[in-house]
């Protein structure tokens, strides 16, 4: 029942397609940053919908090599940066640089909007497709 906003609505490039695909599929657009990706900025989308229960699904794309070529060199990055890790303490984890930017970019973005779904009661799920689930 997500597949079709994980993986077609996520790579419309206008909002208005996407609107549209989710009203066929039952959902409503709630937030978006849809067209061309770029390194450390990947396209996403927030959509939701209330039956059978409410449920927000944040949808990222995974990489665009035939549109958005420069997204290939943000699949590379892969120098490890060090994170800590709540309750581990300093020097807890390594992550991918190029995901470790698209999630904190794709984070400060949703920030609002998904404290908003929450407080209303939204079960939130998340789902990518190719390095947009590695973000």
């Amino acid at each position: 029942w997500i597949l079709p906003m994980a993986l077609h609505m996520v790579f419309q490039t206008a909002p208005f397609d996407a609107q549209r695909l989710c009203h066929h599929q039952g959902w409503e657009l709630v937030a978006e940053r849809l067209g061309s990706s770029e390194p450390g900025r990947p396209a996403f989308a927030v959509v939701a919908r209330q039956r059978p229960r409410k449920v927000a699904l944040i949808c990222i794309r995974g990489t665009d090599a035939e549109n958005s070529p420069e997204e290939v060199f943000a699949d590379l990055r892969v120098t490890p940066e060090p994170v800590v890790i709540p309750g581990l303490g300093t020097g807890s984890g390594f992550v991918h640089r190029g995901m470790w930017d698209s999630s904190t970019f794709v984070q400060r973005e949703l920030e609002i909007p998904i404290q908003d779904l929450s407080a209303a009661g939204y079960k939130i799920m998340v789902t990518g497709h190719s390095a947009g689930a590695g973000v």
